[in-house]
């Protein structure tokens, strides 16, 4: 889990990251993590940002520890390093979403979990916003988020999906087998009429 602390260097206020992380104000740091979050998010295009402004502390951290139950991480972001990474990987549409406090949800392997969780989350905490998000490279509106939490699991949609098509072959299948049975006992019939 990523933890946030305000630190204070030679006066300037600076966001600290992971343990040993260097302040945002290098550089290099920048750049680095263009390159290292460009190169997830071009791996795994999906993502939902949502705004945390008025959330406490305490909120946050519950926020982060539900999602990351459910294998999604949560990190706050610097809009104008998003901005730089979503113009690299041409997501230009979302760009303008990158305004106020602004965090990004991602990772896991259906969104639509973690879709659930921040919906879920914002209907008890009306701080947080659902603002847009990204699924397979396509942005999707907040409304569609919402949508996207209301579809249940991937594995029950294949479940679904597999009593729909399994409902024609049981039926041709007991259809043929009646078929066969029934010669089967005209010819039984047939076989007894000639004993006689």
């Amino acid at each position: 889990m990523i933890e946030l602390l305000l630190g204070y260097c030679l006066g300037e206020v600076f966001v600290l990251g992971k343990e040993n992380e260097v302040p945002w104000k290098m550089r290099s740091d920048k750049e680095q993590f263009v390159s290292d979050y460009g190169e997830r998010l071009k791996k795994k295009p999906d993502f939902i940002l949502a705004e945390y402004k008025g959330l406490t502390a305490a909120e946050m951290s519950q926020l982060r520890k539900k999602v990351k139950e459910v294998g999604f991480s949560l990190k706050v972001v610097k809009n104008t390093l998003m901005k730089i990474i979503m113009g690299t990987l041409t997501f230009e549409a979302i760009k303008e979403y990158f305004k106020g406090p602004t965090a990004i949800i991602y990772g896991g392997t259906e969104l639509n979990v973690g879709a659930k969780i921040l919906a879920k989350f914002s209907k008890e905490n009306e701080k947080l916003q659902i603002k847009a998000g990204m699924l397979s490279g396509s942005m999707i509106t907040a409304a569609q988020v919402k949508e996207l939490a209301t579809l249940p699991s991937r594995e029950v949609l294949l479940g679904k999906m597999c009593g729909v098509l399994n409902g024609p072959i049981t039926g041709l299948a007991m259809g043929l087998n009646g078929i066969i049975r029934s010669l089967a006992i005209a010819l039984d019939a047939v076989v007894k009429k000639k004993e006689k």
